[in-house]
């Protein structure tokens, strides 16, 4: 199994602009320019209450290009976090909210990723496809906000790693 990593870290309070390219693949990843502020309007009743326990980015906040230049062309794209100030208390989630568009040719094909996968510090299969795919949008879901996290900037990174199986 040959790893081909994009460094497309999609920083929570971030922002992102990479490209990567390996022989058979070449991958460009763009967005993730997110900062999740909290004040007295993510109360849920006003003062003395809590914030909304969870906020989402706009729907099309990374795009993800790859493109194939052999034959066959099955890929994977994994996904992990990576915490450079983060509380235990909040849940990252991801989830692909578009197919992209197929490049020329037939069989191009995606799958998976459409639910929220919870972020974990591992690497996980978040979808996969074959050929070339153009225009993949991906959302993020922060879950777990409190006013008991306190007044802290928490920060992590999104790792997307494309696998060729």
């Amino acid at each position: 199994m040959k790893s081909i990593f994009a460094f497309c870290a999609i920083f929570l309070f971030f922002s992102v602009n990479s490209l990567f390219s390996l022989g058979q693949f070449d991958v460009t990843c763009t967005g993730g320019n997110w900062n999740v502020t909290l004040s007295a309007a993510n109360l849920t009743g006003g003062a003395g209450t809590d914030f909304v326990s969870q906020v989402e980015s706009s729907s099309d906040l990374v795009n993800i290009d790859v493109t194939v230049t052999q034959l066959n062309g099955n890929w994977r794209v994994d996904i992990r976090r990576t915490d450079v100030a983060w509380n235990g208390a909040l849940s990252l989630y991801a989830r692909r909210t578009t197919d992209g568009t197929p490049g020329g040719g037939s069989g191009a094909s995606i799958s998976g990723g459409t639910t929220y996968l919870q972020l974990t510090t591992t690497d996980q299969q978040f979808f996969s496809g074959r050929r070339t795919r153009s225009g993949i949008k991906i959302q993020l879901r922060l879950n777990g906000l409190s006013v008991n996290l306190g007044q802290e900037t928490y920060r992590t990174t999104i790792n997307y790693t494309l696998v060729d199986p």
